[in-house]
């Protein structure tokens, strides 16, 4: 697999993807300043989300568990952290500037059109959409990048489903998109022996992809599990200061 030049194989280095989400609060400034600090720290690829909340939510949706103290629902939260074209534009931008992988997971076709623009290296599919075929024939049909699936909350024979429909779909659409699968426990946070780090190895055995790490744990003990099990890729959440 080869993401802006960059080789990810048996090899290779693990590549190290810093997920920002959605953790600038919508601020430009401050989704620069993680630009920043993951460049500084080592991180090879950052990551961020794009939520439409138009074609992803409504003002019926209730937050599953209350955080925010100005928005009432996940529709207001998604509409006040959201960027527009430009401010999306300006991250790429500033991203390549800083010699650091611009990466952002779509959660719609619309957000797909959105990134197709910005001419995305590779496409992270979050968990929660490994099952959204609408999504994933969308970016088989108008891209030829490297897919990159996370697995929580998966069963077996669902990620087993899901590739053998991407697979059918690039045959269909003769592509040769490349695939990735990251070990994924979809709980925030991860205690470290819910991780399931023995994961990797077996989904790499099962496969025969690119096999990585989706981190939900902060636990810097884990990433380094991760490598030891055969971690090619690492998907970790970062913050400015865990106080």
């Amino acid at each position: 697999m080869i993401i802006k030049k960059r080789k990810i194989n048996e090899f290779s280095k693990t590549l190290l993807i810093a997920e920002v989400g959605l953790s600038h609060d919508g601020s430009l400034g401050i989704a620069k300043s993680f630009i920043d600090k993951a460049k500084d720290n080592g991180a090879d690829a950052i990551k961020f989300q794009m939520h439409i909340p138009e074609f992803e939510s409504s003002k019926f949706e209730n937050f599953r568990k209350k955080f925010s103290f100005q928005d009432k629902n996940r529709y207001e939260y998604w509409k006040r952290t959201s960027f527009t074209y430009k401010e999306w534009s300006v991250l790429k931008n500033y991203s390549e500037k800083k010699n650091i992988i611009f990466l952002c997971s779509p959660f719609s076709k619309e957000s797909v059109d959105y990134l197709l623009k910005l001419k995305l290296d590779a496409w992270k599919i979050a968990s929660g959409e490994i099952n959204n075929f609408l999504m994933l024939d969308y970016i088989i049909k108008k891209s030829n990048k490297p897919i990159i699936l996370s697995t929580g909350l998966s069963e077996e024979k669902e990620i087993a489903r899901t590739l053998a429909h991407i697979k059918s779909k690039l045959i269909k659409n003769k592509k040769k998109n490349e695939l990735a699968l990251l070990q994924c426990y979809s709980q925030y946070p991860t205690p470290l022996s819910k991780i399931g780090h023995k994961l990797i190895m077996l989904l790499k055995k099962k496969f025969k992809l690119i096999t990585g790490l989706s981190d939900h744990s902060g636990n810097l003990n884990s990433l380094i599990s991760g490598i030891t099990m055969g971690a090619k890729i690492l998907e970790f959440h970062v913050t400015f200061d865990k106080k």
